[in-house]
């Protein structure tokens, strides 16, 4: 699971792409018209860090810091469905989202 190609679809952003490989992330939403890349830090088997944030496409109102750091924790397993924990060293905000590989 640390591997591969995933989507995450939620209510307020709807679906979005997210391709994985060892040390990037690629993150792309249609219904937000954005792309955009991290560099990925595997911490251990079950926690990863997102640095460096880049729009590759589109527009994003969300603008990250050098020193911004996303943190993601898988909390379970499940067939082909990951539940994660996502944290960020520059919000309180804690979030609990539901990942499938496809």
């Amino acid at each position: 699971m640390q591997v591969g190609k995933f989507e995450l679809t939620s209510k307020t952003s709807g679906t979005t792409i997210i391709e994985r490989t060892k040390n990037t992330q690629t993150e792309t939403n249609e219904t937000m018209n954005l792309k955009t890349s991290y560099d990925l830090v595997w911490i251990n088997e079950c926690r990863y860090e997102l640095r460096n944030r880049k729009v590759l496409e589109g527009t994003s109102k969300f603008v990250m810091q050098p020193t911004d750091v996303i943190t993601v924790e898988i909390i379970k397993i499940e067939d082909t469905k990951l539940l994660v924990k996502v944290t960020s060293n520059f919000s309180d905000k804690v979030a609990e989202v539901e990942i499938s590989k496809i």
